[in-house]
């Protein structure tokens, strides 16, 4: 499933590996696309947490569920 950031928000950055890069962070822009991993795949998050993948770009994140809920929602599909 595809959602759509409703507001912008930072994160921490973290490397193609998982490991967190120190003092450095980054702005997930509102209206960027992400599709849901439900396969489980974590780096560095727990059980509370979502993997999501970027739709048009190469990149992923995680975060909590809670932040999910607060900055994401469903794109309709037409």
């Amino acid at each position: 499933m595809k959602y759509k950031c409703k507001k912008s928000f930072c994160v921490d950055r973290y490397d193609e590996d998982g490991f967190l890069i120190e003092n450095s962070s980054i702005v997930i822009d509102e209206g960027k696309a992400y599709e849901l991993d439900e396969s489980g795949h974590m780096m560095i998050g727990g059980q509370d947490h979502v993997h999501i993948d970027a739709v048009d770009y190469g990149s992923w994140l995680e975060i909590t569920k809670k932040h999910f809920e607060e900055y994401f929602e469903l794109l309709k599909v037409e």
